[in-house]
């Protein structure tokens, strides 16, 4: 079983690395900082990737392709989860 989360985020694009800067509870946004430059949806892509691999679990852009505050949706597989959980 999976269940999705959908995050925000405000991303700073040609960064020197690829790093999350903070997180803003109240407006559930993710600040992100990504080494690609906005050209041809590499920013994106490497958004995705990282994001995927740092949560385990598939990622993908749903709004904000073409802005720097993005919605992504996060699904997590409960086995993921649940492993993680018992580390």
């Amino acid at each position: 079983m999976d269940k999705e989360i959908c995050l925000n985020l405000k991303v700073v694009t040609n960064s020197k690395e690829f790093k999350v800067t903070g997180f803003d509870p109240q407006t559930n946004t993710l600040k992100l900082k990504v080494k690609a430059k906005p050209q041809k949806g590499l920013a994106n892509t490497e958004i995705e990737k990282k994001l995927s691999k740092f949560f385990l679990s598939t990622t993908k852009i749903i709004s904000g392709k073409h802005s720097k505050n993005k919605k992504i949706l996060i699904q997590n597989n409960l086995a993921v989860l649940e492993k993680i959980k018992n580390l």
